[in-house]
């Protein structure tokens, strides 16, 4: 599967990444570029296949990126991933983290809490009574990387929002992949959780796809 710079190994058990994923990546990497940045601190939460913490730490080398990923069966993938990705970008290898953890629960990176620079994130979010009619999405990608734990599917991004206001440093940011009927909630839930300039974007097609916010600084 194709991904940025990347080619990536899928298969039973992992979601495949789409092209509007790399949006997340790129909005991450922009925001380094403007803040002077040549190495920042990064936290995928939902890694899945490592497409978008394998991309940023090869995009912007030095970067540290952690990855969390609740699947030991999908981590088979990530961790695939990333042998193949150090064979062809070796300084990668010390640089990035993968943990068979729970993305929503505090107790996960926790010794990493307010020393974050960037949370990129692809969580589950299809609500769960809108199964996919797209027959590749439907019958293959796995339901655990799907389905957002509620009716609308925001339980799961409501709760990544919160991690990552714990994660995340004063005037870090959070870039987040979400359904097209919730960007304006999950924006207002954001700002909820100390987060300011919470800004909904549009994919490829122009359809509002994912949020950017940065960590409020006090004082």
């Amino acid at each position: 599967a194709p991904f940025r710079y990347l080619d990536l190994k899928v298969g039973p058990g992992v979601f495949i990444p789409r092209p509007e994923t790399e949006l997340v990546v790129q909005e991450g990497i922009e925001w380094t570029t403007r803040h002077g940045m040549y190495r920042a601190k990064v936290v995928d939460l939902c890694a899945g296949s490592g497409a978008i913490g394998l991309a940023f730490a090869t995009e912007v080398l030095g970067s540290e990126v952690w990855a969390v990923e609740k699947s030991e069966r999908t981590a088979q993938w990530t961790r695939r991933n990333l042998d193949e990705t150090t064979k062809q970008y070796p300084a990668i290898a010390g640089n990035y983290h993968l943990e068979i953890a729970d993305a929503t629960q505090m107790p996960t990176l926790n010794q990493l809490d307010g020393t974050i620079d960037i949370v990129l994130t692809n969580p589950p979010y299809v609500p769960l009574f809108d199964i996919p009619v797209q027959p590749e999405v439907r019958d293959y990608d796995p339901d655990l990387a799907l389905y957002g734990g509620s009716s609308d599917g925001t339980l799961i991004p409501e709760r990544i929002i919160s991690r990552a206001s714990k994660l995340l440093k004063p005037g870090g940011l959070l870039v987040m992949e979400h359904d097209v009927t919730q960007g304006e909630r999950l924006a207002a839930f954001a700002r909820t959780c100390g987060f300011v300039d919470a800004v909904v974007h549009n994919d490829y097609t122009g359809r509002p796809r994912y949020l950017t916010a940065e960590k409020q600084v006090i004082g």
